[in-house]
């Protein structure tokens, strides 16, 4: 058969098959349909140039036209915020999520790693890691009492050390939250505070790899006051595991677990004898049913 009448053939085919999918789409009864909205610019950075990382977004989940959004601006180097009351139509101007009044101050930089919860009442908590000059990093909550307009200082959750690097720490990272509304003191938001914990370990082939007192851990701190203070950490990795990412914790009916993918260590190519760092690891949780 001719080539042209073949792309004829070829073309009525596809065609047909669009046309097919397009009936379908429309279909009352039609399966697995995909509806996706207007997309809408976030607009909430006057400045052309923009360099944004790490988004978050919540929804109120007593009104879905309130969402919040919060990310790093790379430009300015910290945290910021902003809200929209019209399902992201348009949103409100950026603002920083300023650091704890601190001495040595909070340095630069934004670790959120995507962690946004509603409270009562319209509030909103987000999460940070940040060092202050020469210490490790901290785990920082963030609360707005405006449903993200704007954003009181943000408060220490867990208290990196006086030191940094692979003699250092603690240094926190990865941290994320989940936000138990009203189950709190005197009603106030329970506010259970997670982030991976790593106390002078480098990941980068030491002998042996994960020492059981220095193997990065899961840290838990609680707060029963709507994140104006928490508890002291506590550990929710067993010892030994080398802890890689941790989700964000999980409510249960009177429980809350937290999980994470481990780090395994296998030979290192460029140092004989010494371990490294390599993808595989298994998924573990843990539970608390006391409340963390």
């Amino acid at each position: 058969m001719p080539q042209d009448v073949l792309r004829v053939k070829r073309r009525l085919s596809l065609a047909a098959v669009a046309a097919a999918v397009g009936v379908l789409g429309f279909s009352p009864g039609a399966q697995a349909q995909v509806r996706v909205g207007e997309n809408y610019r976030l607009n909430s950075d006057p400045n052309a140039f923009r360099a944004k990382d790490q988004v978050a977004l919540a929804i109120n989940p007593t009104n879905a036209q309130h969402i919040v959004e919060v990310n790093e601006d790379k430009l300015e180097q910290q945290c910021e915020g902003t809200r929209s009351l019209d399902g992201g139509a348009t949103w409100s101007e950026a603002v920083p999520l300023p650091s704890p009044a601190s001495d040595p101050p909070f340095g630069g930089g934004c670790d959120m790693f995507q962690t946004l919860e509603f409270g009562n009442g319209g509030t909103v908590y987000a999460t940070s890691a940040n060092n202050r000059t020469g210490q490790s990093a901290s785990m920082l909550v963030f609360k707005s009492r405006d449903g993200g307009l704007t954003w009181d200082p943000g408060v220490v959750a867990m208290a990196g050390g006086a030191t940094t690097g692979a003699t250092g720490g603690p240094s926190f990272g990865s941290p994320t939250l989940t936000v138990e509304r009203g189950a709190g003191t005197n009603g106030a938001d329970r506010v259970y505070a997670v982030a991976r914990e790593t106390s002078g370990f480098d990941n980068r082939g030491r002998t042996p790899a994960c020492p059981v007192a220095s193997c990065p851990s899961v840290r838990m701190a609680v707060s029963n006051n709507s994140g104006q203070s928490f508890s002291a950490g506590v550990i929710a990795s067993p010892p030994g595991v080398s802890i890689r990412e941790v989700a964000q914790p999980a409510l249960g009916a009177n429980s809350i677990s937290v999980a994470w993918r481990t780090l395994e260590f296998g030979p290192n190519p460029a140092t004989p004898g010494a371990l490294i760092g390599i993808p595989e690891g298994f998924l573990q949780t843990a539970r608390s049913t006391d409340r963390g």
